[in-house]
């Protein structure tokens, strides 16, 4: 599922796998979550963000997700995305 970087509070309280894309559909960055809407939310709320993560969420236009059944699936698809 895809997402545009606005619609984050609407992601699924799933375990699952996210990616961050810029405007030319480029991934950013690759994570996993037992809960994707907390922890993606994380990135946009947090004010204790690093120099390094304040850049990468600045260039943040697409969320792509992918629901998974449990932590274990979500890293490996991680994994292999990676």
């Amino acid at each position: 599922m895809q997402y545009s970087r606005s619609s984050y509070l609407s992601l699924p309280s799933k375990a699952g796998v996210y990616r961050f894309l810029d405007a030319s559909n480029i991934v950013l960055y690759v994570g996993k979550a037992n809960d994707l809407k907390a922890r993606v939310s994380s990135y946009f709320t947090s004010k204790d963000l690093g120099d390094k993560t304040r850049v990468l969420v600045s260039q943040i236009k697409k969320i792509k997700i992918t629901i998974v059944e449990s932590e274990l699936e979500a890293l490996l698809l991680e994994a292999f995305y990676i």
